[in-house]
């Protein structure tokens, strides 16, 4: 149980190997605990749309994605792939 005052969880998924799967399950488990009215942003191995939309229906509220944007030649480009509905 997580017992904290905290107002915004940062949530690291780093670890390597498959990303798209331990950043979703990092958050489905930690959602059942984590208090509704507390913002979760998730970070590290964001790379595609659907992870963004998969992370969405699991109580992501915000995403901080950086080496992907950052090692794209286009980072409008890639940030509206990202984005996309």
């Amino acid at each position: 149980i997580i017992n904290a005052a905290a107002s915004v969880y940062i949530l690291s998924n780093f670890e390597y190997g498959n990303f798209g799967f331990v950043i979703i399950q990092c958050l489905k488990e930690l959602s059942k605990v984590i208090p509704k009215n507390v913002i979760k942003i998730c970070e590290s191995g964001i790379t595609k749309n659907h992870q963004l939309k998969d992370l969405s229906k699991f109580g992501a509220d915000a995403f901080l994605i950086g080496e992907t944007l950052m090692s794209s030649k286009d980072i409008k480009s890639k940030t509206l792939e990202l984005v996309k509905k």
